[in-house]
């Protein structure tokens, strides 16, 4: 939940220029990410998590990121999106 909370936070950031907290960013390079991340289903048993049946090896890199940062954030960075 915790990365759906900060996808969405970027997302509320790009359209309003204002943010409820923290967001989470890929840069173009990181395509798998871009290309998987937001297709893992939902784990039908437990919501917090991803099916592991699905692919989720980039999800486990991003949670750990994640939960290994969670205080950590850059406080000046230039964001450009593509038009």
């Amino acid at each position: 939940e915790l990365i759906r909370t900060r996808l969405a936070a970027s997302r509320q950031w790009h359209l309003t220029g204002d943010a409820s907290g923290p967001g989470l960013y890929f840069m173009e390079s990181c395509r798998n990410t871009i290309a998987t991340l937001p297709m893992l289903p939902r784990d039908d048993d437990n919501p917090d998590d991803v099916d592991t049946e699905a692919e989720d090896h980039l999800y486990d890199c991003v949670r750990y990121r994640v939960l290994s940062g969670a205080n950590r954030y850059a406080t000046n960075v230039k964001v450009t999106f593509p038009l």
